[in-house]
């Protein structure tokens, strides 16, 4: 149910209720779909008719209404854009989500952070739609979130808290995380925008505000994030978790396009000039694509979503998030033998690579650093005899390994029992130049000892399998 703002103005920045035209080109299909229980968790799917051959990106997008009001319906218009301007090569959602006021958001008090509760409903529709991707002809893997004002806020939010937010799936290959986060005429900033708002609207969406990010504090006291620990108006504000993002653990997932109109100053424009610009200082990595000089939006906050320029960019944007074809590296089952360095005979490795979960375990057979006495003797085996064992994720040719060491236990009895220590023993990283040779690196602080083993199969035989499954 869409709550009924009180008074115009705050229905108005937000909130504008979008006219559906006739698309452009091309019939379009619009389906309603239940993403959760609650009569607010619904979403309007649109797809061209009839559907590409091809799986299609989505876009999923959250509507604004200062997180206590609005409706799917605004981004009809967009929706419908997007579709019929690729030509029904990108599919769109529109999502509804619980407003603030329904999750007991409150103007007085600490209040609470009820913007967590609409990320999550943003996160289970997005999931909902990788969940029914091939009923609906979707590519799993190329779905982007996305959103205006207050929804450019949860998208953004989702994109750098995704490991928080992200909710199970039940495909057997897994959901992948969002592609990109794209953000139109944002508030990205929660400080930030309350003073905005003092200053050009005399405050007039405080409330607002606090229904959804409880105070500020001092007085009343602060509202405080029950997962990150940090005050809910800075854990709220992308970019504070952009310019803390090492101290918080913070990663996107996806790479971000933020678009603000020049002729929009219902937000402020230098949110998505400077959230971009923290974006862009703390991860290098991720591509951030700015528009805030007209080219893609120039009318007032509401009407832009009618623009079509701004769906020619976002189908540009989410065209240019290609993924890469995979490229299988030299670590494979096909690795799975015994090793060792033909210049210290009697030592060497077994390795055993595990695709399934990307892990490789390596057992080492070696000896002590010095000949123990001649005297010493030993029940079993030679007093001189060690083996370590370690354990890791790969990543093509290389893989980064912890060393472990297990002490405590007795020959093919359970008691007493062994014991691993799960903090480590040291690092090891094993380098494959080909199928039958790598370099084995160790480091092994508390000894002091480091060093490279260059290595070799003891037999020859899982050579062509190893070059069968590289591709070679």
């Amino acid at each position: 149910m869409i709550s009924r703002p009180k008074n115009l103005l705050p229905f108005l920045i937000c909130c504008w209720w979008a006219a559906a035209p006739t698309p452009a080109a091309g019939a379009i299909q619009v389906k309603t779909l239940e993403y959760g229980p609650h009569e607010d968790q619904v979403l309007d799917l649109y797809t061209a008719v009839p559907l590409p051959d091809e799986p299609m990106p989505t876009v999923v997008l959250a509507h604004g209404g200062l997180w206590q009001a609005g409706s799917r319906s605004e981004l009809d218009t967009l929706c419908r854009n997007i579709v019929s301007q690729s030509d029904g090569a990108i599919a769109c959602a529109s999502i509804d989500y619980r407003l603030s006021d329904d999750l007991g958001g409150v103007c007085t008090g600490t209040g609470k952070d009820t913007y967590t509760d609409q990320a999550r409903d943003f996160a289970l529709a997005y999931t909902m739609l990788q969940n029914s991707a091939e009923i609906h002809r979707l590519d799993p893997g190329r779905m982007h979130v996305g959103g205006h004002s207050a929804g450019a806020h949860l998208a953004q939010t989702i994109n750098l808290r995704w490991s928080e937010f992200a909710k199970p799936c039940n495909r057997p290959d897994g959901c992948p995380a969002a592609r990109s986060a794209i953000g139109l005429e944002g508030i990205y900033d929660i400080p930030a925008w309350n003073d905005y708002d003092a200053s050009r609207w005399d405050s007039h969406f405080a409330c607002a505000t606090r229904r959804a990010f409880g105070a500020p504090g001092p007085s009343p006291a602060a509202c405080v994030d029950g997962e990150l620990g940090e005050r809910c108006w800075d854990a709220g504000s992308p970019i504070y978790l952009a310019e803390n993002s090492v101290d918080l653990g913070i990663k996107p997932a996806g790479d971000v396009l933020l678009i603000h109109s020049p002729g929009d100053d219902w937000a402020d424009i230098a949110d998505a000039s400077n959230f971009g610009d923290a974006l862009e200082t703390a991860f290098p990595e991720i591509d951030v694509v700015i528009d805030t000089g007209g080219t893609c939006a120039v009318g007032q906050h509401n009407i832009v979503l009618r623009e079509t320029a701004l769906a020619d960019c976002v189908i540009s944007f989410v065209n240019e998030r290609v993924i890469p074809a995979p490229t299988q590296g030299l670590v494979t089952p096909g690795m799975n033998d015994a090793w060792f360095d033909p210049l210290t005979n009697g030592q060497g490795f077994f390795i055993n690579v595990f695709p399934e979960i990307e892990q490789m375990f390596v057992g080492w057979f070696t000896y002590e650093t010095e000949r123990p006495p001649e005297n010493q003797s030993a029940i079993l085996g030679e007093p001189g005899h060690r083996w370590l064992t370690a354990q890791g994720p790969y990543d093509g040719d290389t893989a980064e390994l912890t060393i472990y060491l297990t002490k405590g236990g007795r020959f093919d009895t359970g008691e007493p029992e062994a014991e691993t220590d799960s903090s480590g023993y040291g690092t090891m990283t094993i380098e494959f130049a080909g199928c039958n040779e790598a370099l084995v690196s160790y480091e092994i602080d508390s000894l002091g000892l480091f060093g490279e083993i260059p290595i070799v199969r003891i037999v020859q035989d899982n050579v062509d399998l190893c070059e069968a499954l590289a591709g070679q």
